[in-house]
């Protein structure tokens, strides 16, 4: 697996699930090992994987949109993006539509049934 991305992203989210999907779909040369951190032991801070999807490529661990940049580099159909995630100012942006996105999917995970009180911290 040293030449792929372990992409860690939460099982109970309907959300995640639907973007593992399409992701999975569009991973032509299998270069995504996806992992459910509900599921499955894991060696990442799990309260952080609750509000972001997590990567780890080359050895170094990526979260939210740095994660999407790390799998980017495996997936072919977004290999013409590459370019445009790394424009200066790419990250800021990045960064703030990913949370945006990460505090919405909050009111469609099945988990928040379970933990009503969930991000009203």
């Amino acid at each position: 697996m040293t030449n792929n991305v372990q992409v860690f992203y939460d099982g109970d989210c309907g959300l995640c699930q639907r973007t593992v999907r399409v992701l999975k779909r569009l991973d032509t040369l299998q270069r995504l090992h996806w992992v459910d951190f509900r599921s499955t032991p894991v060696d990442i801070d799990t309260s952080r994987l609750e509000h972001e999807m997590a990567a780890i490529s080359g050895g170094r661990t990526y979260f939210g949109f740095s994660a999407y940049r790390a799998l980017s580099w495996k997936v072919p159909a977004f290999w013409p993006l590459l370019p445009l995630l790394y424009l200066p100012g790419a990250r800021l942006i990045g960064d703030a539509v990913y949370r945006r996105i990460a505090e919405r999917r909050q009111g469609i995970c099945r988990i928040d049934a379970r933990h009503p009180a969930r991000g009203k911290e």
